[in-house]
């Protein structure tokens, strides 16, 4: 079955996701200490539960002028749904709109410590909310729209 997922849904998705962002699960804690942008750092941790949850690809991008790589999502509609965007000035939902990455084509097997931090405050809310659109009448989204 695929998911009609809306604006308001990619707004709880992202509301839920922030629940468990920490300078835990920052992949640079000091930077993500320094940062007034709370989703600073935690871009792979995010694309990673999303993907677990959802199972929408993940691309990575290596950013320009920033010597970093950065993570989002691909939805199976093949729209590109970024997180953890508002850290280069996107709006937190959708990918910075000049960038285009690569599908990050490996198996996710193993966790590390700080992912499974993570996932320990944001998996099960996420799969609560999933079943919730997935009992949702076939074809309409969060607004009863077709």
């Amino acid at each position: 079955m695929v998911l009609v997922i809306g604006e308001d849904d990619l707004r709880r998705i992202r509301e839920i996701l922030e629940q468990g962002w920490s300078e835990e699960t920052a992949h640079n804690r000091e930077e993500w200490r320094k940062s007034l942008c709370r989703s600073n750092g935690q871009c792979y941790g995010t694309a990673r539960t999303v993907n677990r949850v959802f199972e929408w690809e993940i691309i990575r991008i290596r950013v320009p002028g920033k010597g970093v790589d950065h993570y989002w999502n691909r939805m199976p509609d093949g729209r590109d749904i970024d997180f953890t965007s508002d850290q280069f000035g996107g709006d937190g939902i959708h990918k910075v709109e000049d960038w285009q990455g690569t599908l990050v084509r490996r198996g996710y097997k193993t966790i590390n410590p700080r992912l499974r931090r993570y996932l320990k405050v944001v998996e099960g809310p996420l799969r609560i909310f999933k079943q919730e659109l997935e009992s949702r009448e076939p074809g309409k989204d969060e607004g009863g729209k077709t």
